[in-house]
């Protein structure tokens, strides 16, 4: 007959420190346990099944409930950042049109944002193979116009920006101060200096931490 051996639970006082919680005595998992031993203490009452009930039934839950939520999620994901990334340029449209506006760089900066927000509507929609499918299987489906309309968003971002800065270089570069080739290569280092600081010390304290608790073998009669 199969018989399933749960792991083993551990008290707070043979698990490192780095694992205990405060006022939790007993019911920890072993630090190192097998894959096949993190699937089993599912079902197994640890100080930790409760927690990882609690978020495995509202997430299947919500999924149940709103499927198309996570469609919704993983558009808003890079459509807020891009909304507020672009506050300024949109005040600036804003600006344009009270005072009408005559920069060339303005008509660019609209295809852009066009672009944007066609390619977002292209990505939520699923549009042509919705409403023909079987017919874009391999050319033309919607995420491959998603790519191209991006690339050409991008061009177009491109354009303008250039075009700001050859507009805007005579009136900025007397009133700016170029940094010297020693400012930023002194930038540049003390940068790097902070990255491998950083790095060293959580090196370091890796050898102040405890080694975690090896599990027992099991004993052979």
């Amino acid at each position: 007959m199969l018989s399933i051996k749960l792991p083993r639970l551990l008290s707070i006082n043979q698990v490192p420190k780095g694992y205990q919680e405060q006022g939790i005595l007993f019911g920890y998992r072993p630090p190192r346990s097998s894959a096949a031993d993190c699937l089993l203490s599912v079902f197994q009452m640890t100080n930790e099944t409760l927690n990882i009930w609690t978020h495995f039934v509202p997430a299947w839950f919500l999924e149940a409930e709103r499927p198309l939520f996570s469609k919704a999620s993983r558009i808003l994901a890079f459509a807020y950042p891009y909304l507020f990334d672009s506050i300024p340029l949109f005040y600036r449209f804003y600006l344009c049109m009270a005072e009408s506006c005559t920069e060339a760089a303005i008509p660019v900066h609209y295809k852009h944002t066009a672009f944007a927000f066609l390619t977002c509507f292209i990505f939520a929609s699923h549009l042509p193979e919705r409403l023909a499918p079987g017919h874009f299987d391999y050319i033309g489906h919607s995420h491959q116009v998603f790519h191209v309309c991006g690339i050409i968003g991008t061009h177009f971002q491109m354009e303008a920006i250039m075009m700001d800065m050859a507009e805007r270089h005579d009136r900025l570069l007397p009133s700016s101060l170029l940094p010297s080739s020693l400012q930023t290569l002194g930038s540049m280092g003390i940068c790097m200096a902070m990255n491998l600081a950083v790095i060293g010390l959580c090196s370091a304290s890796l050898r102040f931490m405890p080694e975690p608790l090896q599990r027992e073998k099991p004993h052979r009669h």
